[in-house]
């Protein structure tokens, strides 16, 4: 699955429909990104954040089936091209 999303700076989680194994991400906005991969869970530790750059790509990032991302610009709206990658059955 691949596209554009439109990044603000409140947090947005997407949900995807297959359980994704590999992203690849890159900013194409004006602003630093963060990106976080997995549930956010009161109570529990904070999956790792990944911080984008304007400009910045970053590939082949790992990850455990997850189903749900979660977004956010450190100032007004960016712009994150995204490249997500699930397992064939």
């Amino acid at each position: 699955m691949r596209g554009m999303w439109y990044v603000t700076d409140g947090f947005a989680r997407v949900e995807t429909d297959f359980p994704v194994y590999e992203c690849n991400f890159q900013n194409r906005g004006r602003y630093a990104a963060i990106i976080i991969l997995g549930n956010i869970i009161p109570g529990e530790e904070r999956p790792e954040e990944i911080h984008l750059e304007p400009g910045e790509v970053k590939k082949n990032i790992p990850s455990a089936g997850i189903r749900h991302i979660w977004f956010r610009s450190e100032q007004r709206i960016t712009k994150i091209y995204y490249l997500l990658k699930g397992r064939k059955r």
